[in-house]
């Protein structure tokens, strides 16, 4: 149930983590579902609108059992209006695991951007042969060893276990898009980077930001490359489209998809550019020293050592960063033996 005593202050939320599973109101009609997950990252914030036209849920969570069970504890016997929605922000795992669920069990429409629902839908329905092949040829072209690849080669399609189901119907939102949850008026702030479309909320008359995974206010969302975006710059386009947010208010509340809520976007997105400007200027000078590929980089910019799932993020990470400095040419690509290494022009 949802906390008895009125919505606190930004600083209780900053000082007292909510507890798996329990319901929080952070601001008025707005409630934080803070929910565990089964990788490093141990939970996502879900957020549940109150609506006059039906109970709206932003983001849904990974696909296991315990989740499962917590979302039936919190919404069984409750009245979800006539016209139920989650609105999955994007397509990892983490966060739209369990939309499938709300869908099937209790009547929830879906509403994504479409790019999001077209690469869960393509990641869902791949064969285990397909995705162990790509992935591959992938990590085999930017220089990885051959247990580890044997490794990534019997995971097989672990995308498909980690969500419930993928919805046929969808209703697509768009950026620039206004929706009307809970009375207040929202914006859709699409951006790429962390995934190619991820949706942000943003309602000025509110003074208030959903922001999923685009700004965190103390880790860096993830901006990798993988093997179903080869050809991508994500990092070039993550730091780019921090100019969306350019006209919000500095002490607009921030309502973010991991970790707590907090005010100073803006000084925050400045960390953001700065934490990659840094990471970029790594990156050039061990290149400057000897070419170098991205597997050789990783351990070098994340040390200890690293499980698949982590090892998978690093690498992508790093060819992220190459990719954009080879674009504003200060790196140059190599090919020998069919493996990609990067120098300094």
């Amino acid at each position: 149930m949802t906390d008895s005593r009125p919505a606190p202050t930004v600083d209780w939320l900053w000082q007292h983590s909510p507890e798996p599973g329990s319901l929080t109101e952070v601001v008025d009609g707005i409630s934080l579902l803070r929910m565990p997950l089964p990788i490093r990252l141990n939970h996502i914030n879900v957020y549940l609108i109150e609506d006059d036209d039906g109970l709206v849920v932003i983001d849904a969570g990974y696909n296991t059992p315990e989740l499962r069970e917590i979302w039936r504890n919190t919404l069984s016997g409750r009245d979800l209006g006539r016209d139920p929605r989650v609105l999955c922000t994007h397509y990892h795992p983490d966060h739209f695991g369990l939309v499938g669920f709300l869908a099937d069990e209790f009547g929830f429409r879906v509403l994504m951007a479409q790019t999001e629902r077209i690469i869960a839908g393509f990641l869902s329905q791949a064969h285990d042969d397909q995705i162990a092949e790509n992935t591959v040829n992938f990590y085999r072209r930017h220089g990885m060893s051959a247990d580890n690849l044997d490794a990534h080669r019997n995971r097989g399609n672990s995308f498909r276990k980690s969500v419930y189901s993928v919805p046929a119907d969808y209703v697509r939102v768009r950026d620039g898009q206004t929706l009307t949850f809970g009375g207040r008026t929202f914006t859709v702030i699409t951006a790429s980077g962390h995934t190619p479309e991820q949706v942000c909320l943003h309602s000025a008359d509110a003074n208030l930001l959903l922001s999923a995974d685009q700004i965190l206010p103390r880790i860096t969302p993830n901006t990798s490359v993988f093997s179903y975006n080869a050809g991508a710059n994500p990092l070039g386009e993550f730091l780019e489209d921090f100019d969306k947010f350019a006209t919000l208010e500095s002490d607009c509340l921030v309502l973010p998809g991991h970790d707590r809520p907090f005010r100073g976007v803006h000084g925050r997105i400045a960390e953001l550019k700065s934490h990659h400007d840094d990471r970029l200027e790594e990156v050039f000078d061990w290149c400057r020293e000897s070419p170098r590929t991205a597997c050789e980089l990783a351990p070098l910019m994340f040390k200890g050592d690293l499980d698949l799932h982590q090892q998978m993020f690093a690498v992508g990470e790093i060819i992220a960063h190459l990719v954009l400095l080879e674009q504003r040419g200060r790196l140059k690509r190599q090919t020998h033996d069919g493996v990609w290494s990067f120098s300094a022009t």
